[in-house]
């Protein structure tokens, strides 16, 4: 199972209601690759760390296991591929790939 201290932060890349996404890097390549068996070379990714207590205490907690849940079953080349989420302490993780560009609203927003 992945512990939040499996990688290397990198800077935020955004903020939301419930926490905010950073790049990543696994710290160890044999990890990632169990974790993202298409891995050729040590590659980055988005980490989005979510405080638990904020989305249980609005009641929210049936959006993010939706999110959860439709990230996990969307394969397609152009949307954002997840690997695994997990759950440390009072923090929820979200493993995704890391879009170089931007977010959709940003690209929207250009």
């Amino acid at each position: 199972m992945l512990q939040r201290n499996d990688f290397t932060q990198g800077s935020a890349v955004g903020t939301g209601a419930y926490g905010t996404v950073y790049k990543v890097q696994f710290k160890e390549y044999e990890m990632e690759k169990r974790c993202d068996k298409t891995v050729l070379k040590p590659r980055v990714y988005a980490l989005k760390e979510m405080l638990v207590q904020r989305f249980v205490q609005e009641g929210r907690v049936r959006e993010v296991f939706i999110e959860r849940c439709v990230l996990s079953s969307l394969d397609h080349p152009t949307i954002i591929k997840f690997y695994q989420s997990f759950k440390n302490g009072n923090k929820l993780y979200l493993l995704v790939e890391y879009c170089q560009g931007g977010s959709l609203s940003d690209f929207l927003m250009r």
